[in-house]
């Protein structure tokens, strides 16, 4: 908590809705979908969107993510930024982290994100149902989450606004 007192206004931009994803530039992380997920989205969104993917990685995977955002023309809404030493300011200050892992063992950045009450959107995988309860986020198929980041940047029902509402009351123990 304390690492993310920092001031991120060099990413973070208050009046737009941002999302945040963090881990390896790899296949597994399946961050070469966001273009795609974001692209089926835009249309019906009421807000200006910018997903930050945070990550170290070169090579093939990164550039497969960079065609697929010009694939979709995405280049000012979808952001790849090197890894950073210190995540945490740039998790608290978004209003949605989004883990589109294919798999993980253990997913810290989910419970970093619950910790510093970021409310979460993640892949369906075996481990997500473990730590992604209802009341800090959504666990859902890359197939249906277009449609669930539809509802929750529009805040339909205030879906977003409950959610945000609950995990603020997270603790970790």
């Amino acid at each position: 908590k304390e690492s993310a007192t920092l001031n991120v206004t060099d990413l973070i931009h208050e009046e737009d809705f941002n999302i945040i994803s963090v881990g390896r530039i790899d296949p597994i992380k399946q961050f070469d979908y966001i273009p795609s997920i974001l692209n089926t989205a835009k249309d019906l969104l009421k807000k200006n969107v910018n997903w930050y993917i945070i990550g170290a990685g070169s090579g093939e995977h990164k550039e497969k993510i960079k065609n697929e955002i010009a694939k979709y023309e995405l280049q000012g809404s979808i952001i790849l930024v090197e890894a950073k030493d210190n995540p945490y300011p740039y998790i608290k200050n978004a209003n949605l982290y989004v883990c589109t892992s294919l798999s993980e063992s253990f997913s810290y950045s989910i419970f970093e994100s619950k910790i510093l009450h970021t409310p979460v959107v993640s892949n369906n995988f075996p481990v997500a149902q473990e730590v992604v309860e209802k009341d800090c986020g959504w666990i859902c198929s890359l197939e249906e989450m277009p449609d669930l980041l539809v509802k929750i940047i529009n805040d339909e029902g205030g879906i977003y606004t409950k959610m945000k509402e609950s995990i603020s009351s997270y603790e970790y123990s």
